[in-house]
């Protein structure tokens, strides 16, 4: 009766033969994405602004998902796609960090403050 059903995947659309195409398509995307945040953090930390406006928008368009939360449990219209990823935000805490324009920016800063503190 239904003999195609078994071939093929809940949801996916496809049947067996897409799953292969769909698990390299998947790795050649993470391995790309992967790629460019390790440029982008190069960048960050060679103190391009571009490059951390960027990489703001990456962060940005990468969601991960919050476990436990269903869509049904969320109001429409709202944001489905998850939270900011923990560890493509600690990567640019540490670019910014090792970044020698925010070195420069924040020793800029102190030195602005103390002359501050000696007027007074």
């Amino acid at each position: 009766l239904n003999s195609g059903s078994s071939t093929r995947s809940s949801g996916d659309g496809g049947g067996d033969g897409n799953n292969g195409a769909r698990s390299q398509w998947k790795s050649w995307l993470t391995t790309q994405h992967e790629t460019f945040v390790a440029h982008l953090i190069e960048a960050v930390v060679d103190g391009k602004t571009t490059a951390l406006r960027t990489y703001c928008g990456v962060l940005a368009s990468s969601p991960v998902d919050i476990i436990g939360l269903s869509s049904n449990n969320q109001k429409e219209g709202a944001n489905n796609n998850g939270m900011i990823s923990e560890r493509l935000l600690n990567k640019l805490i540490e670019a910014c960090v090792k970044s020698r324009r925010c070195l420069d920016m924040n020793a800029a800063n102190n030195t602005d403050s103390n002359n501050n503190n000696n007027n007074n």
